[in-house]
Order: structure tokens, then C-alpha cells, then sequence
């Protein structure tokens, strides 16, 4: 990782000095990764079995429905939320986001969690 230091000035005055941090395509390409790999434990954590055996994951942050991986079969079973659950007050004060799933990994967690599956039947 490079570290850019740059002096910060505002109408004339000096704030003080920035370091921004550049980081390398591999580094962007790791974090996403890890990203993909948390959202589909995630999904792990929340999912049912299948009548076919797959595993059945939830389809959005908040519902009951879940779509199997391997038949791909789409059943509602018990609720689940894993979007934002803070209160009203806590919204109000600031208090940071906890969302147990980042819906912009969903697509991708969901393809990795199909080739985990491919791979346990092939050894079966």
C-alpha cells in the first residue's frame, strides 16, 4: 500500500496534512473477495435445508421466502432479517449501520455458494 501525504489547506489556512491511502488492484481484488466470503457465510448462517438436500438461502435482506442452490426451488419458510436493525432512535443518532448482509455481494456469495455445492456432490 502507498501512502500519499498531501498538506490540506482551506482558504489559505493550513488544516494539517492527509494521507491518502492508493491501493493496489490485488489488494481491491482481496477485499471484495473477503466481502463475497462474509456475505455467503451469512447466507450459510440463514439458510434451510432443501427437500432435495441443497441448501435454501434467503432471496432479500428482510422475508420468509429462500431459493434452494442446487434445485433452485424457491419456498417461504421462517422469517428472517438481515438488513438494518436499528431503531428509530439510533437512526436518529447516528449510531452506524449493522446489516448483517451487504446486498452488493448477494449475486456473487450466490454463485460461490453454487460451486461449493457442485463440488461437495461431485465427491459424493
Amino acid at each position: 500500500m502507498f501512502k500519499i501525504i498531501t498538506t490540506v489547506l482551506v482558504g489559505g489556512a493550513l488544516l494539517g496534512k492527509a494521507v491518502l491511502n492508493a491501493t493496489t488492484p490485488e489488494k481491491m481484488e482481496a477485499r471484495k473477495n473477503k466481502a463475497i466470503g462474509r456475505a455467503a457465510d451469512t447466507l450459510k448462517d440463514h439458510a434451510v435445508t432443501c427437500h432435495c438436500g441443497g441448501l435454501a438461502i434467503p432471496t432479500e435482506q428482510r422475508g420468509k421466502i429462500r431459493r434452494c442452490v442446487r434445485c433452485n426451488k424457491q419456498f417461504a419458510s421462517g422469517g428472517y432479517n438481515l438488513g438494518d436493525t436499528r431503531t428509530l432512535n439510533e437512526r436518529k443518532n447516528y449510531v452506524p449501520n449493522n446489516e448483517k448482509l451487504d446486498m452488493q455481494q448477494y449475486e456473487d456469495a450466490v454463485k460461490s455458494l453454487k460451486q461449493e455445492d457442485k463440488k461437495s456432490n461431485a465427491k459424493k
